[in-house]
């Protein structure tokens, strides 16, 4: 009876077993048919991954673990990436030479977006300076692009161009394998190239630059290649002043489907240029339409020129209040990079890893004595330079504090003055529009003058004496009053400069009543007013306004047309002819 009962417990517990893993089974085909699928957003795949990872235990988790870090660095997640790429190192089997490589380079990447130079410098050069098999070669160039990438921003050009040529020298000599395809080869020559393209861009050698960049066009036509060929053009088409084209390039580069990182870039850059084209407007508009990617540009390099953008924004806006805010965040970004630069120590790093005596000096430093005698210099040292970088910053916290005392002084110096400015225009205009009334009020006399002597000369009851007498006096007041219509003029073109330049340029072909009518409209006269202002009909009023609208081809409300007009810019003066024109243009059956 025992040995039965022990069978049957042994049977349930082995058929409960069956099920728990036929149950993670079935999750597990679920989870990673999810992350296959194209249409699942980014954030649930990387919650899928999470699951993976609980469900497959401390089996062989690190293989999703770097999936995982692909889908952080495409959320803009970059920190968070850091931080599991320096988790899962310490896991990784010392025979799994390739992950621990790939690991190494992936938390260089993040480091270097997160600004963290000296942990991306570190793991560019333990990715080219450890051996490996030539099967694993192609991670030397990874940690090319790394140092590329590192010694461009700090202006070290020599350097980055070094690196440069070793990465295209590796891509030459290593073999092709299942992890390093052709494709992936012409891929990086690509980047080369583009890298190669942005230091000419930096001195200045535009031709240079362009020629680089048509050879990686046509290594690589795949989307991210295409976007950030494109981001170049236009930051060379920028430089050389061609900004219509640099535009044209950033909305390019911007309809290429891709949630790289490269597309922030393009939003700043072309934030940039709209920005120097004096459209805040649009470039508020462009960084709206892609929230997503300026998410990702927090904690980043590109953090500061975002600032700047974002400080120049509200300058042209006139927010004073908040480009004094971004002014602050700016200086504070600025002083953490100075920071970050000095505790890095450019040429430090430079004599510490491309000084060929390395190894040789460390190998003098065996016995114990020496060893403890570059420690007591080094620590010395140390402290002098601790005291030394405390002084500088503190000098330069101050210096920067004056600088914002004196930006924040001349912001409020601008904002006087601007005020100041557009009372003054206030009054001006308001004087102009008295003057402009009181002379239209002067031409309506003129006319009734007009209509008087109309009458006079119908006037049949009077002698002929008479009304020759009557005749004679209004036009002797009218001879008074012959430039009555010039001075109109003047006064109106003081309110409203170049309106009859710009409306003989519209249309030449304009008839002098035509252009007073245009005049009267400008300045919101009724057509009865008009009527009595010119001493014609309500009806012949109409008829001009009527031929009016034919031969400018209105559609709105003439007093809008005629505002719009009297503001217009050149490029929309040209929209206005072309609508002429194509109004007057014969009809084909």
């Amino acid at each position: 009876m025992r040995i039965w009962l022990f069978g049957f417990f042994i049977f349930s517990l082995l058929r409960v077993c069956c099920q728990e893993n036929v149950t993670n089974s079935i999750k597990e085909e679920w989870y990673r048919a999810k992350l296959s699928d194209k249409g699942v957003s980014l954030e649930r795949k990387a919650g899928y991954l999470d699951s993976l990872v609980a469900l497959e235990g401390e089996d062989d988790p690190l293989m999703l673990y770097m999936e995982k870090a692909n889908v952080l660095y495409s959320l803009g997640r970059y920190r968070e990436g850091l931080e599991l790429q320096r988790r899962i190192q310490p896991l990784i089997p010392k025979d799994s030479v390739r992950m621990r490589f790939h690991s190494k380079w992936q938390e260089g990447l993040f480091a270097f977006t997160v600004s963290d130079y000296l942990t991306a410098v570190e793991a560019g050069y333990t990715l080219l300076g450890e051996k490996k098999p030539s099967s694993l070669k192609y991670y030397d160039f990874y940690g090319c692009t790394l140092l590329v990438d590192f010694y461009t921003l700090a202006g070290e050009m020599d350097l980055a161009r070094k690196y440069i040529h070793v990465g295209l020298e590796v891509l030459r000599t290593s073999p092709l394998s299942g992890w390093f395809t052709e494709k992936e080869r012409r891929r990086f020559e690509c980047i080369f190239l583009r890298l190669s393209a942005q230091l000419y861009l930096r001195e200045g050698k535009f031709e240079q630059a362009y020629e680089k960049l048509r050879e990686a066009r046509l290594k690589m036509p795949d989307d991210v290649s295409r976007m950030s060929n494109y981001i170049l053009y236009a930051e060379i088409s920028a430089k050389k002043g061609e900004r219509d084209m640099a535009a044209d390039y950033y909305n390019k580069a911007l309809d290429v489907k891709t949630d790289n990182f490269q597309k922030a870039c393009a939003v700043v850059g072309y934030m940039k240029l709209l920005l120097d084209m004096e459209q805040p407007d649009s470039a508020m508009a462009v960084m709206h339409l892609y929230d997503k990617d300026v998410t990702k540009i927090a904690g980043s390099p590109l953090e500061r020129e975002h600032l700047e953008n974002m400080a120049e924004y509200y300058s042209q806006k006139g927010e004073y209040g908040l480009q004094a805010e971004a002014l602050k965040q700016l200086i504070a970004i600025n002083d953490s990079i100075y920071k970050s630069a000095t505790l890095i120590g450019v040429k430090g790093i430079a004599e510490r890893y491309e000084d060929g005596n390395t190894q040789r000096e460390l190998a003098q430093l065996e016995s114990t004595g020496r060893i403890k005698s570059w420690l007591i210099a080094s620590l010395a040292a140390l402290l002098l330079l601790s005291v030394a970088a405390i002084v500088w910053m503190v000098r330069k916290s101050l210096r920067r504090k004056r600088e914002f005392a004196e930006a924040e002084r001349r912001i409020d110096r601008l904002g006087t003055e601007y005020d100041e400015w557009m009372r003054d225009s206030k009054t001006s205009l308001e004087s102009r529009n008295q003057q402009l009334s009181s002379m239209t009020m002067y031409m309506a006399r003129l006319n009734e003058a007009l209509t008087s002597i109309q009458e006079a000369a119908d006037d049949k009851g009077s002698g002929e004496e008479a009304r020759i007498e009557r005749i004679k006096s209004i036009v002797g007041a009218l001879k008074r009053e012959e430039n009555v219509w010039e001075m109109f003029r003047v006064y109106f073109e003081q309110v409203n400069q170049t309106f009859f330049d710009r409306l003989f340029r519209l249309c030449p072909t304009l008839t002098k009543a035509e252009t007073r009518m245009c005049a009267f409209i400008l300045i919101n006269l009724t057509t009865k007013e008009t009527a009595i202002l010119t001493n014609r009909s309500v009806r012949t009023v109409e008829t001009i306004k009527h031929n009016l609208r034919k031969k400018l081809a209105i559609t709105e409300p003439s007093e809008v047309y005629m505002r719009h007009l009297s503001t217009a810019t050149p490029e929309e003066l040209l929209i206005l002819q072309a609508r002429i024109a194509a109004n007057t243009a014969p009809k084909h059956p």
